[in-house]
């Protein structure tokens, strides 16, 4: 426990001023968090791929391993990834980064047939976001940094709802969520960023939830 502890931290991963992991900020159940992976200011590379929440359980592990530093956190160079959990219907996620360029592919995601797909495409090389749990939202206000999240109900730019999603989940996910580009149905798509903080929810986040966390993983 005692080399958990080292490796993990405690004070780092709380809510300033506050005794909350920071994945739990806005009254969240430990619960309601699939996963939730700190790479910025991480103790190490091997650390930065714990699932805080749960560690040892749902861990991210190497698509291809993308370089790490604590200052920058993860950084994939269009090539670099790591997978997480296969998602299921009404999940929510957001996602702390930098550094991210027009292009292609999302930043996370997951993609397979009809709306079985949870992603977030923060600059698509069209000039849009595009913000996919199940149903699609999209909105020409792109972005390279910041704090994006998607629910089943909305996507959020830095913890304010950004557009409204339509439609909804119409089946089962088999292939896993990809951190630096997305898996379609096992062919992965790569982008090319830095990752700070990764945080996934069994559950619709609400929007005070998502102002919170936004704002707890902009602070790490």
């Amino acid at each position: 426990m005692s080399t958990l502890i080292t490796l993990l931290g405690s004070a780092p991963n709380l809510v300033p001023g506050a005794a909350t992991p920071w994945y739990l900020a806005g009254g969240l159940s430990s619960g309601n968090c699939v996963v939730a992976y700190r790479a910025k200011g991480a103790a190490s590379y091997a650390a930065s791929k714990i699932n805080l929440n749960n560690p040892g359980v749902n861990d991210a592990f190497e698509g291809a391993a993308p370089a790490w530093s604590a200052a920058d956190g993860w950084t994939c160079s269009g090539g670099q990834y790591l997978f997480s959990v296969v998602p299921s219907g009404g999940w929510s996620m957001l996602v702390q980064f930098s550094n991210l360029a027009a292009n292609i592919n999302p930043v996370v995601g997951m993609y397979e047939s009809g709306n079985v797909r949870l992603n977030i495409y923060p600059y698509y090389t069209d000039s849009n976001v595009y913000y996919r749990s199940g149903g699609s939202g999209q909105i020409a206000d792109p972005y390279g940094a910041g704090n994006a999240a998607v629910t089943p109900a909305f996507g959020y730019k830095n913890g304010a709802p950004h557009v409204a999603i339509g439609g909804t989940w119409n089946g089962t996910a088999t292939c896993r969520l990809v951190i630096g580009g997305a898996n379609a149905s096992g062919s992965i798509n790569c982008c090319s960023c830095k990752i700070q903080a990764f945080a996934l929810y069994n559950i619709t986040l609400s929007d005070s939830q998502v102002a919170a966390l936004a704002a707890a993983m902009a602070a790490l």
